[in-house]
C-alpha cells in the first residue's frame, strides 16, 4: 500500500509503498507511543546490503513524520545524544549498532549503553529502532525482553523481503537459533516485499554514515595502540617479579597499579615463560628494535 504524508523537514509530500500487515502494525505502534504512554523497541537485521537501514528509515518515518538524518546515528555517542534531545513520541535509529566490531568487550559495551539508556526511552515513549547485522550479538534484556519485535532482512534474486517476529516467537528464536545464528525452525509471523524508496536525504545520510566508519577505524586503530601499551607494561612486571623477584608489594608500591591489575599481568605471562621473558629483556637492553608485543607472542 502507497503511503503519503507531508513531510515537516522538506515541506513536501513524500510517498512510498509499505506492505498492508506491516503498516498496520505501524498503526498500532503509534497508538502506543501516543495514547497508552509507552516506547517501543524494534530490531531490524538482515545481512550488509539487504536494505535494512532503507527499511528502519521508512518504518521511523511513518511513525514520526519530524524524522530525520540528526536521529539516524551511526555511533554510540550519536546515539546517545540522540535519545536525550529527542521529544516525546518521536523516532531515533542506531544504523549498524555493532557494525566494525569483533571483541567481546566490544560487543559488552554497546549492550550496557542500551541498556543504560532504556529508561529514557521509556520516559519519552520513543520509537527506537535498533538496526544490526543479526539481533544474536545483543544480550538477552535487550533481544527478547525490551525489543517488542524483530524484523529479519533478506535478499532473493535482486527482491528485497522482510520477516517479522512477535516478541513471543522472538524468545523462541533468540533460545533455539543462537548457537548456530540460525533464522529456520521459527516461523515468521507475517512476512512481505518492501522497496527502495529513501524517505529523508539520502546524500546527507551516506555522508554522516561515511564519517562514522571513518572514526570507527580510527577508533579501532587507537585501541590497538593501546592495548600494544598494556601488554608492554604487563610483559616488564613479569619480568621484574618472574626473573628479577620483585615483590608484588614493591611492584604495587613502584608502579602505583592496584593488585588485581599486577595479578592479572602475571597471570598472563606465567612463571614458565621466565626464560622467554630473559632471552626478550636482554634483546630490548641490547637495542633489538622488535617490540614487546612481537616478542612475547612465542611466550
Amino acid at each position: 500500500m502507497v503511503v503519503e504524508f507531508y513531510d515537516p523537514v522538506t515541506k513536501q509530500d513524500i510517498s512510498y509503498y509499505i506492505e498492508p500487515r506491516l503498516l498496520s502494525n505501524l498503526d498500532k505502534v503509534k497508538d502506543r507511543l501516543e495514547k497508552k504512554d509507552k516506547d517501543f523497541v524494534m530490531l531490524v537485521d538482515g545481512k550488509e546490503g539487504s536494505g535494512k537501514s532503507t527499511l528502519a528509515v521508512q518504518m521511523a518515518k511513518y511513525v514520526d513524520n519530524s524524522f530525520c538524518v540528526d536521529r539516524c546515528c551511526m555511533t554510540a555517542t550519536q546515539f546517545k545524544e540522540a535519545i536525550y534531545k529527542a521529544k516525546k513520541g518521536q523516532a531515533v535509529i542506531y544504523d549498524e549498532a555493532f557494525t566494525g566490531l569483533s571483541s567481546k568487550g566490544a560487543l559488552s559495551e554497546i549492550n550496557r549503553m542500551l541498556v543504560s539508556l532504556m529508561m529514557q526511552m521509556r520516559q519519552k515513549n520513543l520509537m527506537v529502532i535498533i538496526v544490526l547485522p543479526t539481533f544474536y550479538m545483543l544480550e538477552k534484556y535487550v533481544a527478547i525482553f525490551r525489543g517488542r519485535v524483530l524484523v529479519h532482512i533478506w535478499e532473493r534474486e535482486d527482491r528485497r523481503y522482510f520477516g517479522v517476529f512477535n516478541n513471543s516467537k522472538q524468545k523462541i528464536l533468540f533460545a533455539v537459533g543462537k548457537k548456530y545464528l540460525s533464522y529456520r525452525g521459527v516461523r515468521t509471523r507475517f512476512s512481505g516485499r518492501f522497496y527502495g524508496k529513501f524517505p529523508i536525504n539520502d546524500p546527507e545520510y551516506r555522508k554522516k554514515k561515511s564519517l562514522a566508519l571513518e572514526e570507527s577505524e580510527d577508533g579501532a586503530k587507537d585501541k590497538e595502540r593501546e592495548g600494544q601499551v598494556y601488554n608492554e607494561r604487563d610483559f616488564f612486571i613479569s619480568y621484574l617479579h618472574y626473573a628479577k623477584k620483585v615483590s608484588v608489594k614493591d611492584i604495587k608500591t613502584i608502579s602505583g597499579l592496584k593488585s588485581d591489575k599486577i595479578y592479572r599481568a602475571l597471570k598472563k605471562f606465567k612463571e614458565k615463560s621466565i626464560t622467554n621473558i630473559e632471552k626478550t629483556m636482554k634483546k630490548v637492553e641490547k637495542g633489538d628494535k622488535k617490540s614487546i608485543l612481537e616478542t612475547h607472542i612465542a611466550i
